[in-house]
């Protein structure tokens, strides 16, 4: 199974199970491929991460293009709440011997952002927060699944 870890802005609406044009969403983990014997260890530990975190909220840092295809993203300000949920979804993944399709742009090289979509992009000055981690997957051609989110669960005390 191919699967992308992702945070989805709530603001947007109902988010569709099935989708070919994406919402906006920051990705935290690019395409990996686990096996189904690895799948039920992984999203028990994913459950178990989620559960380290509260509602992270994504801090716009200006914008920029990314890419020779001069993409247009959303900076979002890098906080150590993003980057270790990122690096706990990378050492997840290895836990789970998954095999991430590209790693160019994961650890040191992670850089947080929200790309432009179907020309939609985040409100300026808005506090956006993301509730839940998406996991989603390759269908066929252009749609994809979202198979499992899991809600932040950790509360101030």
């Amino acid at each position: 199974m191919i699967i992308l870890a992702c945070l989805i802005p709530e603001e947007q609406g109902n988010i569709p199970t099935h989708f070919t044009n994406w919402p906006l969403h920051l990705t935290l983990i690019p395409w990996f491929e686990i096996s189904g014997k690895e799948l039920p260890k992984f999203l028990t530990a994913v459950e178990s991460i989620a559960g380290n975190y509260g509602p992270i909220q994504l801090n716009q840092e200006g914008s920029a293009n990314f890419s020779t295809r001069k993409v247009r993203v959303t900076l979002i300000r890098p906080t150590t709440e993003i980057i270790n949920l990122h690096q706990d979804l990378l050492l997840a993944i290895s836990d789970s011997n998954a095999l991430l399709l590209s790693s160019r742009y994961t650890g040191s090289n992670f850089r947080p952002h929200i790309t432009e979509q179907a020309g939609r992009s985040l409100p300026e000055a808005k506090v956006i927060i993301s509730h839940k981690l998406y996991l989603i997957t390759k269908e066929f051609a252009d749609q994809r699944q979202i198979v499992h989110d899991i809600e932040f669960s950790k509360t101030d005390s």
